[in-house]
């Protein structure tokens, strides 16, 4: 008797986790993927951390050296069947989306990206790619979390027009404290490349431009999608994390489930970058002030005093003194 054809699962609403670096988006991963909805059944630790960076480098999905085939679990079977499905349609499309001057061109609008978007074949070929990745992972709904992805709000709409996005944001003195506190642990290990080190070492006038593009993606992101992006504070998600989490699950039409908020990770305890991420989501009491000195918290709160109040984030260097 032949064996049944395999059928990727139809992939009509995955989640989308993105938003600003370093503001909790791994945390809410590996917090959701507690849920029997989209816990991936095959992973060995009944979680993958792993950012698929699909709609950063859409033609990186047919490679095996990259994050594609990893958030894949290193499936062969599910990345053979995407390199033949894909192999129906010219790759042409995927190399022109690689000219930066025609993206630039392209970036003109939400309509021009997503029309760009359609010509180069990437939506068709993600489409592709989240249905194998699905089915490599074994979960009934898949959830993907990629921060670059907030770059790449419109794309991912156009391409899944019934997906849920959850963009996470953080007290920018927070996010800055966080980014030296990782700089100072890469300091010490030899095999962080040049890039990763420039990546963590911002100033603060560069840090703000930057904290600021990605705010204004997601606000314009929520005023377009129409209920389809959920704003997230970490600080709410990490003081009050039943409350938060249930306005997520509420968002993604989810029921709550206890798991999550018990949700832990012995196996990353371990990790010296962030070891908060084996314990069950709850507050964090870092202090930026061991990070960041005051000054540098003044300058970055003075760029961005007209951002803060819309997404509820105080002025905080001025109680400490940061004005002086």
């Amino acid at each position: 008797m032949e064996a049944a054809p395999h059928r990727p699962p139809d992939v009509r609403a995955p989640v989308f986790i993105a938003g600003v670096a370093r503001s909790g988006t791994s945390i809410l991963y590996r917090t959701l993927q507690a849920h029997p909805r989209f816990r991936p059944a095959r992973a060995p630790d009944g979680f993958d951390l792993t950012e698929s960076r699909a709609f950063v480098e859409p033609w990186s999905v047919r490679l095996r050296d990259a994050a594609p085939f990893r958030f894949l679990l290193e499936d062969e079977a599910s990345h053979r069947r995407l390199l033949a499905a894909a192999a129906a349609f010219p790759s042409l499309g995927a190399r022109l989306h690689r000219v930066e001057r025609l993206r630039h061109l392209a970036n003109r609008s939400r309509a021009t990206r997503a029309a760009w978007w359609r010509i180069s074949g990437n939506e068709r070929l993600l489409r592709l790619y989240f249905r194998e990745a699905a089915a490599a992972r074994g979960t009934p709904r898949l959830v993907e979390k990629t921060p670059a992805h907030v770059w790449s709000l419109p794309e991912i709409r156009s391409t899944f027009p019934d997906a849920k996005v959850v963009c996470m944001h953080r007290h920018p003195l927070d996010v800055f404290a966080s980014y030296r506190r990782r700089l100072a642990i890469a300091e010490r290990d030899p095999t962080t490349s040049a890039a990763t080190r420039a990546w963590l070492r911002p100033s603060a006038e560069v840090f703000a431009e930057g904290y600021r593009r990605e705010l204004a993606a997601i606000g314009l992101e929520i005023d377009a999608a129409a209920g389809a992006v959920l704003a997230v504070r970490y600080e709410d998600l990490t003081r009050e994390p039943e409350k938060e989490l249930r306005r997520i699950l509420d968002f993604l039409g989810e029921p709550f489930d206890e798991a999550c908020l018990r949700a832990d990770a012995p196996s990353l305890a371990a990790w010296e970058q962030d070891p908060l991420l084996s314990r069950p989501v709850g507050a964090n009491d870092a202090d930026w002030r061991a990070n960041v000195d005051p000054r540098t918290a003044h300058a970055i709160e003075e760029r961005l005093a007209d951002v803060l109040p819309r997404w509820g984030h105080p002025r905080l260097a001025d109680v400490a003194g940061g004005a002086s």
